[in-house]
């Protein structure tokens, strides 16, 4: 499995104690959270027959109560077990089925779960440890996946340039890098909701046949 500093940067008590304060306490992280949330409701409804769902990562419990309360069975993993020591006691009056593990290898059969959902994740990692995470995520979903996406910072600088790249030679000649990994690791794109004012969008995939 690769190696890489954010596997580690979250294994740290103090990182795990203020993450949520230091991200979603300010004007600009509560903005971001609410669109994230609206765009996650649009998604969910979007999806049909959803009952149970893995969260990865799911850090201090971000969605956990939100995903809980659209009726969904939740199961949350995480790298970083100082993160989910943190989602134990912020939820401590809810039953969750919480694993710490690394997201190349997951410690789940085949089709476990109708639904994967990622959030912050794959514009953190190297492209390797992408592909072989999205492999498994298509491994242990039975049909859907749900992900946080967006340009990297080098890339909103062309956006012009990828207009063009559309309009002249169609979808494909313009998808991000990221867009791309998800597809070359079995998925299918189903819509895509993009979150106001910002450069990211919620996609949603089924696995291919």
């Amino acid at each position: 499995m690769a190696d890489y500093e954010r596997k580690h940067f979250y294994k740290d008590k103090a990182v795990a104690e203020s993450y949520h304060e230091q991200r979603f306490s300010h004007r600009r992280g509560m903005a971001r959270d609410k669109a994230l949330r609206i765009a996650l409701a649009r998604a969910l409804a979007l999806v049909p027959s959803l009952r149970t769902v893995l969260d990865l990562p799911c850090g201090t419990g971000r969605f956990t109560s939100f995903l809980c309360d659209c009726g969904l069975r939740y199961f949350g993993a995480d790298v970083a077990l100082e993160m989910l020591e943190v989602l134990v006691r912020d939820h401590a009056a809810m039953a969750l089925t919480l694993i710490q593990c690394e997201g190349e290898a997951l410690p789940f059969i085949d089709n476990a779960f109708d639904c994967v959902l990622s959030i912050r994740l794959f514009q953190l990692i190297p492209r390797t440890a992408k592909i072989q995470v999205l492999k498994e995520m298509r491994r242990v979903s039975n049909q859907w996946l749900i992900v946080e996406l967006m340009y990297v910072r080098s890339m909103r600088e062309f956006g012009r340039i990828k207009y063009f790249l559309y309009k002249l030679f169609g979808k494909e000649s313009a998808l991000p890098v990221l867009d791309q990994n998800v597809l070359d690791a079995g998925w299918v794109e189903y819509k895509r909701i993009p979150l106001k004012g910002m450069k990211n969008w919620i996609g949603i995939y089924r696995k291919s046949a």
